[in-house]
């Protein structure tokens, strides 16, 4: 309904406050994620996810995982897809 319709018909602007997908995971399933990468800080977000997902039966991808930990100060670690060069190279 656009704004102007809305405000003819119910003398109102205000649009809906929730927009977006709907979070997967509740309250709890966020607090287990956050208690797993806080007691193994090398642990990369791709085992986190795999681990979560057994734990609660949720599936997430690696990225949510990392984008979950940012608001609380945490960073997964992202798997080092190159080999490292050695002194002889």
């Amino acid at each position: 309904m656009g704004v102007w319709k809305q405000w003819t018909n119910e003398h109102q602007t205000t649009r809906k406050t929730s927009s977006g997908r709907r979070k997967v995971t509740l309250e709890g399933d966020d607090r287990h994620l956050l208690h797993m990468a806080v007691n193994d800080r090398s642990t990369p977000s791709k085992h986190l996810a795999a681990r979560l997902s057994t734990a609660t039966g949720v599936l997430m991808t690696a990225s949510s995982i990392r984008r979950r930990l940012l608001p609380h100060g945490l960073c997964a670690r992202v798997p080092l897809y190159r080999i490292p060069l050695a002194e002889n190279h």
